[in-house]
């Protein structure tokens, strides 16, 4: 299960919300996420190795696509350390809720 709160000032302004929640995937396969709730703004997510490098590709989820599967990172090798990053999508200060919650695969 992943949670938290997500708000930037600006969607291509704001930092990245880094976790310090850090997973390892146990075998070769696929790292999926799926929302049960979204911000008002919508999120956009990317995940980081150790030397803060992205892996994978960055996706992006609008507040109505909760129950919405999509593959962050394919084939990526067993024992591999990587944390989530999240940010907001649209600029908007008056959003609320920006909190999220969802289920992770890897």
């Amino acid at each position: 299960m992943i949670s938290g709160t997500v708000y930037a000032e600006g969607a291509d302004e704001g930092p990245w919300l880094v976790s310090d929640v850090v997973r390892t995937t146990t075998e070769r396969g696929d790292i999926t996420l799926t929302f049960t709730s979204l911000p008002e703004a919508g999120i956009r997510v990317k995940l980081l190795d150790k030397p803060n490098r992205t892996i994978g590709s960055v996706q992006t989820w609008q507040k109505d696509e909760t129950g919405v599967a999509k593959v962050l990172a394919e084939g990526v090798a067993g024992d591999t350390a990587f944390v989530n990053a999240f940010e907001q999508l649209d600029p908007c200060s008056n959003c609320s809720p920006y909190t999220f919650e969802g289920t992770q695969r890897y």
